[in-house]
């Protein structure tokens, strides 16, 4: 059986291809310019690698099937022509019989009928140059999967811009805590198993410190100041709060917080200042972080 190729143009918007993660638990989308496609390439968000055929979009896929039908249609009713083409010229006065090749079958063209979805950001990155883009908060370069403070600076826009269009600041900020702790224990997360098998816990800054002092010899809290580390240990204790117990300040929090021992009972409040003192205190702590490879 002979095989058809063909190539297919995707629709790009500003340069700029959609991707979806193949992995089910992750499934999202993002964008990269295709001067940065690569063979492999990273999801953003989860950080497993796939082949870049891999990452096709559900719109890509039915675009992509419905002109390969098309392709294989007018193929096939090629070879169907040449075969009655050659019949037709093998019965060519036989007055019992005779066939007639009809017209040429042409591939329709199909256009798309999507467009490329809008994100929030757009990234370059620092250590190879790639372009992507991203909706929310991500953790990866999409080609080399460097994790460092272009990537950090990136979702703090993302998280500011949220936070000052939100018709619920308290909500927003809700978020904007959560979002916080969850960069931090992801970039916390990647460094770790470099130097331990251990599953360390980075939901708090002291179980992080703890980690890295014991198994890189690096102390995350060193460069704080007393304002930095209360900062960031009250959005830290208080996303917990919001996240396991409605906002209320439990004794675990005071335990973790002293400071605020006089608030047990009361629900945490929260504010942009408080949290942008612990954004300040966060990068301090991960400009302390270990190298990947010790």
């Amino acid at each position: 059986m002979s095989e058809l190729s063909f190539s297919v143009s995707l629709a790009t918007d500003e340069g700029f291809l959609g991707r979806e993660c193949n992995n089910p638990q992750c499934s999202r989308y993002f964008r990269v310019h295709t001067d940065s496609i690569a063979d492999e390439m990273l999801c953003p968000y989860c950080g497993q690698r796939f082949a870049s055929n891999d990452l096709f979009t559900q719109d890509q896929v039915d675009f992509l099937t419905e002109v390969a039908a098309e392709k294989a249609m007018e193929y096939a009713a090629d070879e169907l022509r040449k075969m009655f083409g050659k019949l037709e010229r093998q019965t060519r006065g036989n007055k019992y019989v005779s066939f007639k090749a009809g017209p040429p079958y042409r591939a329709k063209t199909i256009q798309p009928r999507y467009a490329e979805r809008k994100v929030d950001s757009e990234i370059v990155c620092p250590d190879c140059g790639s372009r992507f883009q991203v909706d929310g908060i991500f953790a990866h370069c999409v080609r080399c999967g460097i994790e460092n403070m272009a990537v950090f600076d990136a979702n703090l826009e993302v998280i500011r811009r949220e936070a000052a269009a939100a018709s619920d600041p308290q909500r927003a900020l809700r978020h904007a805590y959560n979002d916080l702790v969850s960069m931090f224990e992801s970039m916390c997360g990647s460094r770790s198993s470099a130097y331990s098998e251990e599953h360390g816990s980075f939901q708090d800054p002291y179980e992080a410190r703890r980690f890295f002092k014991k198994h890189a010899k690096v102390d995350l809290l060193a460069n704080l100041n007393d304002e930095q580390e209360l900062a960031v240990r009250r959005v830290f204790h208080k996303r917990h709060a919001w996240q396991h117990s409605r906002g209320v300040i439990t004794d675990r929090y005071v335990r973790k917080v002293p400071e605020d021992r006089e608030l047990e009972g009361s629900q945490a409040s929260l504010s942009m200042s408080e949290f942008e003192s612990a954004v300040i205190a966060v990068r301090l702590m991960l400009d302390a972080l270990p190298p990947k490879a010790p």
